[in-house]
C-alpha cells in the first residue's frame, strides 16, 4: 500500500510540475469526449429553499429520540 500511495503521489507531482503534460492530457480528454454531455441518472431533487423561507428546528432529546422539525414558509 505504501508503494502504491508513493507512486500515485509522485505521479501527481509530475502532473502539477509539467504544464506541457497537463495540456496534452486535457487535449486528449477533450478529443475522446467529443460532444458528449453527461446526464446524471439521479434526478436533481427538490428545489432549494428561497431566502425568505426560514427553517426552524426544535430538537427535543427524550429517551434518546430526536423529533419535531418545522419549516416556516
Amino acid at each position: 500500500m505504501a508503494y502504491a500511495a508513493k507512486a500515485m503521489s509522485m505521479t501527481m507531482v509530475d502532473f502539477f510540475e509539467d504544464e506541457q503534460l497537463r495540456n496534452a492530457m486535457k487535449k486528449e480528454f477533450d478529443e475522446r469526449r467529443g460532444d458528449y454531455v453527461y446526464k446524471a441518472i439521479i434526478p436533481d431533487g427538490p428545489p432549494r429553499l428561497r431566502r425568505q423561507e426560514k427553517i426552524k428546528c426544535r430538537v427535543y432529546a427524550t429517551e434518546n429520540r430526536l423529533n419535531q422539525c418545522d419549516i416556516d414558509h
